[in-house]
């Protein structure tokens, strides 16, 4: 049979009222504290409404990769990317574990020991260990070891310490283990392997046919306290999901604002992303919040930001050049960065006072964008 779930935040000396309330009606409502509030799934799908309806032309992606590429990487372009890093002491061991035994009543201390850990057990096996992490890393499978062993076998021996060091050295082998040496690794073959197999083309529209999101199949979506769903009059969905109260509160007010015509938030399996390059030069995809519709006929990609993001920047720039291409097909896009500081500040009730505000503080905010 079908049912629905009403969630309802109010001071517990309330609960009674309802309980009494809703009792003389045959409902049992069951009381929980916020954060024991059940998960449940909920399907969004589009409505027929061509008001609403929300399109956008397809772009290339930006960046193709070439793993054939890694074979023109030489010990030259190794020793290229250490040039200003300091090398690190071989004698130093930073992996260790401070143990600490306290007593469960008392808190008393009873015991404490320093404890060093071998991870690795053999330099070779260190190869083949890091060499996993960096495929992990950057999704490349089974594509480096051939190429990429020898290469980090050079840089370990000869380039990483402070002095030369033979690859079976038990010196070696016990810093194998610690963090700045894995630091030291992802940060010269990440950049240097992405460099080589990443290869950068102009955006470009791909066709004469628009995307248009009420052909999109529905998708599910499991809604808690923290993740609403709410309606509004503006979408062409019958639901809009929410991942933040910032994107529930700012759904609600495209839903009020002037000079919205339509607004649809960017989920589900057909979802539009957008390739980028991350911090690290490893190939991304970006899922931008949400797509807005003007009254005057001009769209929004528009990213929310209630957090600290390390990249950021590098999504707003594929963003904004993703926005620039798409115009291109004779319908003006933008990109807009609504972060969460700007966002207390703001009182206004159009996309367009909105704008202003951003633009206003872009170089008074320190955490603008990032």
């Amino acid at each position: 049979m079908p049912f629905e779930r009403v969630a309802v935040l109010d001071h517990p000396k309330f609960a009674s009222l309802y309980e009494e309330a809703l009792g003389q009606e045959g409902v049992s409502p069951i009381i929980l504290p916020p954060g024991d509030i059940p998960a449940y799934t909920v399907y969004i799908y589009p409505e027929k409404n061509g008001d609403l309806e929300i399109e956008f032309p397809q772009i290339t992606h930006a960046y193709q990769e070439d793993p054939f590429a890694l074979e023109a990487i030489s010990k030259e372009d190794v020793k290229a990317k250490c040039e200003g890093m300091e090398k690190l002491k071989l004698g130093e061991v930073s992996t260790t574990i401070e143990y600490t035994g306290e007593h469960m009543l008392t808190g008393e201390i009873v015991e404490q020991m320093t404890m060093i850990r071998t991870l690795l057990q053999s330099g070779m096996t260190a190869i083949t260990y890091f060499i996993k992490q960096l495929e992990y890393t950057l999704r490349l499978n089974s594509l480096l070891f051939l190429t990429i062993s020898p290469l980090l076998e050079y840089f370990i021996t000869e380039l990483l310490f402070d002095e030369i060091v033979g690859l079976n050295d038990p010196r070696l082998i016990k810093r194998l283990s610690d963090r700045d040496v894995a630091q030291r690794i992802q940060d010269v073959f990440i950049p240097l392997i992405a460099d080589h197999i990443i290869k950068t083309v102009p955006r470009e529209i791909q066709g004469d046919t628009f995307i248009q999101l009420s052909n999109w199949i529905p998708y599910p979506f499991t809604t808690t306290a923290r993740r609403p769903v709410i309606t509004a009059k503006k979408t062409l969905f019958n639901l809009v999901p929410c991942h933040s109260f910032l994107e529930k509160e700012f759904s609600e007010w495209l839903d009020r604002a002037t000079d919205v015509a339509a607004f649809a938030k960017n989920q589900g399996t057909e979802a539009l992303n957008i390739d980028y390059l991350d911090a690290m030069g490893r190939l991304r995809r970006y899922i931008p919040d949400f797509f807005v519709r003007l009254q005057s006929g001009d769209y929004l990609l528009v990213e929310t930001k209630g957090y600290p993001d390390g990249n950021a920047e590098e999504k707003a720039k594929s963003a904004v050049a993703w926005c620039k291409s798409a115009t291109q097909s004779g319908i003006d896009w933008k990109y807009l960065f609504v972060k969460q500081q700007t966002w207390n500040r703001f009182s206004g009730n159009s996309i367009v006072e909105l704008i202003a505000t951003i633009e206003q503080n872009l170089f008074t905010d320190e955490e603008n964008i990032n």
